[in-house]
């Protein structure tokens, strides 16, 4: 399961790589490989769910759609775009947190318009991206509105001066808006998997916290020893995931929960190389 978490990474980056903005800041990735340090949380979130439902839907409706060439699989060139848009848009929101912080705290000469500029082609790149996606126009739509949404409340949260490894996971406005791009994510699973309206809401409930918790898990992560809070953040992690796994089809539920703890595994173990911002 590491061997596909770690695929999946790879092939999100190629696709973010593929739809980089045409500036200067963005060359040197377009060619080299694309370390850039990141977990990937919105985009591997979106695909185990997606991949986890569809292969239950599969295993149901295989005898039932045998020799009348239908299928409920999604291929690559739906699912993939949807991914690298929440990465590219979850990139834009740090471009803009970083600028913001620098601006405040960094070098008295340091001046923000190139990386505010540099923000605002991630994102424009990010709803372009989702827009491109193979479907029928109205649920494309659908789901642009969602990374829209998701995205705003993310800058909200950033706007409001909330930091992952600093709010208190009693403030649930920070787990909110900060977690918002990882319930978007799960809601665009939602729509593309076809699941049930009913469990959607607990979906992206679920999503947004784990987004939150995996971030502040990763940021106390990053000192010398684990500490406390960390701790407390896996633990959290390990609970959304399960209940994540939880709202899908029945058939699906292992599926979704090994791929999310093995994403987790990968995500806690990989060290970064470099960043784009």
């Amino acid at each position: 399961m590491r061997e596909t978490i770690i695929q999946r990474r790879t092939e999100i980056e190629d696709a973010i790589r593929s739809r980089l903005p045409e500036a200067d800041e963005f060359d040197r990735y377009r060619e080299a490989p694309l370390s850039i340090g990141r977990p990937r949380t919105r985009g591997q979130v979106f695909l185990a769910l997606v991949d986890g439902c569809t292969a239950g839907h599969r295993a149901l409706d295989s005898d039932r759609n045998r020799g009348r060439g239908q299928s409920r699989d999604h291929d690559q060139e739906q699912v993939l775009p949807i991914a690298a848009a929440l990465e590219l848009a979850s990139l834009q929101t740090d471009v803009h947190r970083t600028a913001f912080d620098h601006s405040s705290s960094g070098p008295p000469d340091y001046d923000p318009t190139r990386d505010i500029l540099r923000g605002d082609l991630l994102e424009s790149t990010a709803f372009e991206t989702m827009l491109s996606v193979c479907g029928p126009p109205r649920m494309v739509q659908r789901y642009f509105a969602i990374l829209v949404r998701a995205n705003r409340r993310v800058q909200e949260g950033h706007a409001t001066g909330y930091e992952a490894d600093a709010a208190s996971t009693a403030d649930l406005d920070a787990v909110r808006q900060l977690g918002a791009l990882t319930g978007g994510a799960a809601e665009l699973a939602a729509l593309v998997a076809e699941i049930e309206s009913d469990d959607r809401q607990r979906l992206i409930d679920h999503g947004t916290a784990l987004g939150f918790h995996v971030s502040a898990h990763l940021n106390s992560g990053a000192a010398p020893t684990e500490t406390r809070s960390s701790s407390k953040s896996i633990d959290a992690c390990h609970r959304h995931i399960d209940a994540l796994a939880d709202c899908c089809p029945s058939q699906s539920r292992d599926r979704v929960r090994r791929q999310l703890r093995a994403f987790l595994e990968v995500a806690t173990n990989y060290e970064s190389v470099e960043s784009v911002v």
